[in-house]
């Protein structure tokens, strides 16, 4: 039985991975299209807008990291796997228990300081220096975001593996 499989059963996670994936989409979209009217108003109008980078960068960075988690629960992200694919039974579903433990714990660190540094900068008030105020915790938002979801799907996983491991030793 894989992840996907497992957590279909939940159900609710399924429904959320399906409508970020959604929204990352038109995010991503949006993203694309504001760059390119920004180039067109840049370089042929000779007016160029203050905010875009910003705004651009911000959508990028929510696009790509939300998308982390979805990836790694779909199992599509990049991996070394050469001399995991040598190993097989009950010690690669240890190997994968230890992988998902860790990835839990590093994102979960991650997602504490990430969090309150999001807390501090929305506390302060911290804008950006352009035409229109950006709040600056906009971006360590996006990165709240997609560590966050990485650490519930490796929470996830260490569950669905360690079940996995059990019938081992029944």
């Amino acid at each position: 039985m894989n992840l996907q499989t497992s957590v279909q059963k939940i159900g609710l996670l399924e429904k959320i991975f399906d409508l970020l994936t959604s929204i990352f989409s038109y995010l991503l979209l949006v993203s694309v299209l504001y760059v390119t009217f920004e180039v067109f108003s840049r370089y042929l109008f000779s007016k160029p807008h203050d905010y875009s980078e910003i705004l651009a960068k911000y959508m990028v960075l929510m696009v790509v990291l939300g998308g982390a988690g979805i990836a790694y629960y779909r199992n599509v992200h990049i991996k070394m796997d050469l001399a995991v694919s040598k190993i097989r039974g009950r010690a690669l579903v240890f190997i994968k228990i230890i992988e998902a433990l860790f990835t839990f714990v590093a994102c979960g660190i991650l997602t504490l300081f990430t969090g309150k540094y999001c807390a501090f900068l929305f506390s302060i008030g911290s804008e950006s220096e352009t035409s229109i105020p950006i709040p600056q915790w906009l971006e360590p938002l996006s990165l709240l975001i997609g560590v966050f979801f990485v650490s519930v799907v490796a929470f996830v996983r260490m569950g669905v593996f360690f079940r996995e491991f059990m019938k081992f030793h029944q």
